[in-house]
């Protein structure tokens, strides 16, 4: 049951950071995009959006059917899962030029044809709905999608990078031998497009630069974001 549980969880969480990759997301004004967190803390979650955020999206797993008994496949496995992408607005603080109708087709358009490690192929639109909440100025809409041909397997994870500092210089190491390390100093989710690859210590500007790295390495799934604040 654990071995189901952290695959549907690798999937949503894979997913909820991808989508962070897109400019959209991190651009000010920034798009919160959340992913890892369980039935009490979306609760939870929810309530504080609806009274202090502006736009966010959580990504959560819908339905899974699990295939017959006797699959000839290694690990948990699905005929299809079904994953929702939640998009928020609270028109009552929100005073950007983002909307909610504009957020939720952003989703749509990144994830469509997107195909997460840990699914046997790409992710297939579903459709962009409009969900009641009782409140006018509090909108929702619910972006679904398919995993199609479902999971079958639980990809070995590269280990999440270690981030130090002596003074302004900037130190990031990986226990996973061989992967390629890839940081940023804007805040945005480093990947092999927008981060910069790690080869050396480097210096960063100043006291408070926030700086993330995510390792990557061929036949594994890439690390969790490491998020670590420069502080002399």
């Amino acid at each position: 049951m654990a071995d189901t549980i952290d695959l549907l969880q690798s999937l949503r969480d894979e997913v909820a950071d991808f989508l962070a990759t897109d400019t959209y997301f991190w651009e000010a004004p920034t798009v919160p995009v959340l992913g890892r967190v369980d039935k009490q803390q979306f609760n939870e979650l929810q309530l504080s959006i609806y009274t202090k955020l502006k736009l966010a999206v959580t990504v959560q797993i819908g339905a899974a059917k699990p295939a017959p008994n006797g699959t000839a496949v290694p690990g948990p496995f699905y005929d299809y899962v079904e994953l929702e992408a939640h998009c928020f607005e609270n028109r009552n603080l929100n005073d950007t030029t983002k909307t909610v109708e504009r957020l939720s087709d952003i989703v749509a358009a990144v994830l469509q044809n997107y195909t997460p490690a840990a699914a046997n192929g790409p992710l297939l639109f579903q459709g962009n709905d409009a969900v009641q909440t009782g409140d006018p100025g509090k909108v929702l809409r619910v972006v679904r999608f398919r995993a199609k041909g479902g999971l079958s397997y639980n990809p070995v994870v590269v280990a999440t990078p270690i981030i130090t500092n002596a003074g302004l210089n900037v130190t990031i190491t990986c226990a996973t031998s061989g992967s390629a390390i890839y940081y940023t100093t804007d805040e945005s989710i480093p990947t092999n497009l927008n981060g910069t690859l790690y080869t050396m210590p480097f210096d960063v500007a100043g006291d408070g630069v926030i700086v993330k790295a995510r390792a990557y390495h061929s036949a594994m799934r890439a690390s969790l974001v490491a998020t670590y604040e420069v502080s002399i």
